[in-house]
């Protein structure tokens, strides 16, 4: 990932990894204060990048991200973030489930593949869409996806990987057999990603063998 665009998008990674830490602790301020600081995240990312399309398709993918897991979050906020999501503030929609889908396809479309890493960290970090329905297949099938997460998740790092010349990116995904409330949405991957994101994803692996256990 470009340095730039990994500057901008690890601070919302990172934010709302320590909002899921004291979600745990029982620690999480009321809904509307944490949107609003994760609202400063954002404006803070757009301010620094300068690529407009590939932002505002890493935008959708962080946004679609942040509401998934929160929504997913066993606190007392997930029902007012259910109906305050940041997809409908921010792009008018409640499509998350299939559009980010649709979206990614669009990242992997630039000539640059910074939002295409983007959602495909998402992926790693917990969001599942259609592939955590049941009629996943169908869906997938309707929309011309692959039939499964793996099989995304190895097409998408393909993908990166012929795009920026890094070596191969882990796909081996595996769900954790046993959880809290979460189970299901926050997996593990061997390695991530070669960039500057490496290091703030091996605190957020580290962060979920201790929260998981």
């Amino acid at each position: 990932m470009n340095p730039r665009f990994a500057a901008a998008v690890d601070p919302v990674f990172l934010h709302v990894l320590d909002l899921l830490e004291r979600i745990g602790r029982n620690e999480a301020q009321a809904p509307d204060v944490e949107r609003e600081l994760i609202g400063n995240r954002f404006r803070e990312a757009e301010a620094q990048i300068g690529e407009k399309q590939g932002w505002d398709l890493a935008k959708y993918a962080l946004v679609a991200w942040i509401d998934d897991v929160l929504i997913a979050a066993p606190w007392e906020g997930r029902d007012w973030w259910e109906n305050n999501s940041l997809e409908f503030a921010y792009f008018k929609s409640r499509d998350r489930a299939t559009e980010f889908f649709q979206q990614a396809i669009r990242a992997a479309e630039l000539t640059r593949r910074d939002a295409l890493e983007v959602f495909y960290v998402c992926v790693v970090l917990g969001f599942r869409g259609l592939y955590g329905l049941q009629d996943a297949a169908f869906m997938a099938d309707q929309l011309q996806l692959p039939t499964d997460l793996n099989e995304w998740a190895r097409r998408t790092s393909r993908s990166i990987q012929l795009g920026q010349g890094r070596p191969p990116i882990s796909e081996s995904i595996r769900p954790k057999t046993t959880a809290p409330p979460l189970e299901g949405k926050f997996l593990l991957v061997g390695t991530v990603l070669v960039s500057a994101v490496l290091s703030a994803f091996t605190i957020v692996i580290a962060y979920y063998l201790v929260w998981q256990a």
